[in-house]
Formats: structure tokens, C-alpha cells, sequence
């Protein structure tokens, strides 16, 4: 398998399977949809098997794991929410 990468020149360019890019995968959510995320990163893992991209999960304070994908739990300020 192959990464496409849509260039804004509209070229197209093709890495290797297990180039590492420069890119995050930023996934925000809340703590009520813990029920979601088993379902949402075990299709990620199925259809994506060789995603070459660090995994991060935005949540209010659950920490979430899921093998055999590594996730880097964080937890930024609610900043504005009580404003």
C-alpha cells in the first residue's frame, strides 16, 4: 500500500508505506462519548492498518487506551466555558 498526498499544486506524490510525515491525527471529543471510541479507533485500526501518524485524544480528563494503537491522552484548560 501506498499514502497519496494531494499536493495544493495538485500534483500528486507517492510514499512509501511507512514514510514518517510531519503529522498528528487530532482527535477532540468529551468524556460523555467514551461509549464511541472503542467503536471509532477499532474501524480506524481495520481500515487504516499502517497509518503512519501520531495519535492524540482531546478529552475533558478520560484517559483512553486502545491496543495496539498508541493514543497520547491530553487534557487542555475549558477555557471560555463558564464565561
Amino acid at each position: 500500500l501506498f499514502t497519496y498526498i494531494l499536493k495544493s499544486d495538485t500534483k500528486i506524490e507517492i510514499l512509501p508505506p511507512k514514510a514518517k510525515l510531519n503529522c498528528t491525527l487530532l482527535v477532540n471529543s468529551c468524556d460523555k462519548y467514551k461509549d464511541i471510541l472503542d467503536l471509532f479507533f477499532e474501524l480506524l485500526h481495520r481500515f487504516w492498518p499502517d497509518m503512519p501518524f501520531d495519535i492524540v485524544l482531546s478529552t475533558e480528563s478520560l484517559e483512553y487506551t486502545y491496543e495496539p494503537l498508541k493514543i497520547k491522552n491530553i487534557h487542555p484548560e475549558n477555557t471560555g466555558r463558564d464565561v
